[in-house]
């Protein structure tokens, strides 16, 4: 089978798509999920809430394997795992996708689960490219995107008619180099960076979060990949300090699960996918951070977007 999915004719893409996708609810026993403190709005088909996307979303979340690998021999995992918020089996809103790739140690679907039930508790539906060498191959983000495409066709697919046909990237180490070289797809609108950047040649003009931490050992590249970035840019880094939120290491393995690295990167993307509430504002803002960096700037960011810096933000719980 070959690796390169986006070539192969699109009703065996959907074929392959409908495989296997018998839907678990996840993560319930795992997260705390939290009622009450915001909501998805079924008329505007938008995450409401103060914009921080803190704790858990309200959604409950499943799973479905796109994709099994195509060749256990070869060292190179090109399976597919897609979450989504369960209510979207009901819901009467197409969904915003966020392509995600693995790092080095994250071979498979469900190496990186905080970020994963985090970004579909909060309305995506987040396509993971199982493979752990996404550097070095051939588009497995756009394969992945491809698969839930064939499946948003197929009508026995529970993804039909669901999903939005533009998206998001994200990935952590190699999968952030990925995420700098496909986001050039058209349909691409916004990437997620976590501990790696990206050269000069895959610099981004397409709103980018380049996140790193203090003993982060790729903080050079991210550092780069930010003043490299000609669009709307956001740098994150972690601090190496005890601080408020039980996190005393910021390296490279540290920002697999780190809470305020999750919760920016999913307010990122609800702000440059979806335009939710109060995101946009929170993203761009400094002293409205739940995490406490040790660096955070932005650069070309648009007037409208950004608020002016204080020591509080009014959409913000306290």
């Amino acid at each position: 089978m070959s690796k390169l999915l986006l070539s192969m004719p699109l009703i065996w893409l959907a074929a392959l798509a409908s495989a296997g996708q018998t839907a678990d609810i996840i993560f319930a026993d795992r997260f705390e999920f939290r009622p009450g403190l915001s909501d998805w709005n079924e008329s505007t088909c938008q995450y409401d809430d103060d914009g921080t996307s803190h704790g858990t979303g309200v959604l409950a979340v499943s799973s479905i394997v796109l994709a099994q690998d195509s060749d256990p021999n070869d060292n190179i995992d090109d399976g597919t795992t897609v979450y989504y918020p369960t209510l979207l089996e009901t819901s009467s809103c197409t969904f915003k996708l966020i392509g995600w790739g693995n790092g080095t140690s994250g071979s498979g679907g469900a190496y990186y689960p905080d970020y994963f039930s985090h970004l579909a508790s909060h309305g995506f539906v987040v396509a993971v490219a199982h493979t752990n060498f996404a550097a070095a191959s051939d588009q497995p983000l756009l394969t992945s995107i491809g698969l839930v495409m064939a499946s948003n066709d197929d009508p026995s697919s529970v993804l039909h008619q669901k999903i939005d046909p533009a998206f998001g990237l994200m990935g952590k180490s190699q999968g952030a180099f990925a995420v700098a070289r496909e986001l050039a797809e058209p349909d691409a609108t916004a990437g997620v960076l976590i501990a790696a950047g990206s050269g000069e040649e895959n610099a981004l003009s397409k709103p980018g979060l380049f996140i790193t931490g203090d003993h982060d050992f790729a903080q050079p590249s991210v550092i780069s990949g930010f003043d490299l970035a000609t669009g709307e840019a956001t740098l994150a880094q972690a601090t190496q300090a005890p601080n408020p939120i039980g996190n005393p290491a910021a390296g490279h393995l540290d920002l697999d699960n780190r809470p305020g690295a999750i919760e920016l990167s999913t307010s990122f993307m609800r702000c440059h996918l979806r335009d939710d509430p109060n995101t946009c504002d929170y993203i761009s803002c400094a002293s409205c951070q739940t995490e406490p960096w040790s660096d955070f700037r932005t650069k070309n960011i648009p007037a409208e977007l950004s608020i002016e810096e204080s020591g509080s933000n009014p959409d913000r719980e306290g």
